[in-house]
């Protein structure tokens, strides 16, 4: 998988979801390609033939690499700070969510930003040091989903997690 991040950042491409799976002799890759939204599929395509051909040069020629092109997305919102009693009430649904979903605790810092697409929210919170990043990112999708399906127009969540601060 190392090799597959290695050959898209030669390339100065953006990949994420690689999954390699061994099929007895055969070696499949699949992955998600981040290219600019504006382009052409023709374009884009092209782009993914060429890292599938590198990809192909760096672990064999019978590799099978089947890739999935996505809009990268970056996008500049014009928004301004939600109303403080927004924030409250946002800060209070996430540290809700965390306590029913498991290891995520302290949820501070929370920031909310109305633009005209929607909300965007951003916080900090804590889990053990010792848990797995797989876990961790799992409770932190978790509260997202449900923050979502309870809160309408969030056009974006993002959790920063950390260990809890050492006491002195």
């Amino acid at each position: 998988m190392e090799r597959v991040h290695l050959t898209a950042r030669r390339h100065a491409l953006a990949v994420h979801h690689v999954t390699v799976q061994h099929l007895g002799e055969r070696l499949c890759v699949g992955l998600d390609l981040e290219v600019d939204g504006a382009l052409t599929l023709g374009e884009a395509h092209e782009i993914a033939s060429r890292l599938e051909a590198a990809i192909r040069g760096e672990l064999g020629a019978d590799v099978e690499v089947e890739t999935h092109i996505e809009p990268l997305q970056v996008e500049t919102l014009i928004g301004s700070d939600a109303e403080p009693a927004r924030v409250a009430e946002v800060a209070a649904s996430l540290a809700a969510l965390a306590a029913e979903t498991g290891p995520i605790t302290d949820v501070h810092s929370v920031r909310v930003r109305e633009t005209g697409q929607g909300f965007v929210v951003t916080y900090h919170c804590r889990a053990d040091p010792a848990l797995t990043v797989e876990a961790v990112h799992e409770a932190v999708d978790e509260i997202e989903r449900r923050f979502r399906r309870d809160h309408g127009r969030v056009i974006r969540v993002v959790g920063h997690t950390e260990p809890p601060r050492a006491l002195s």
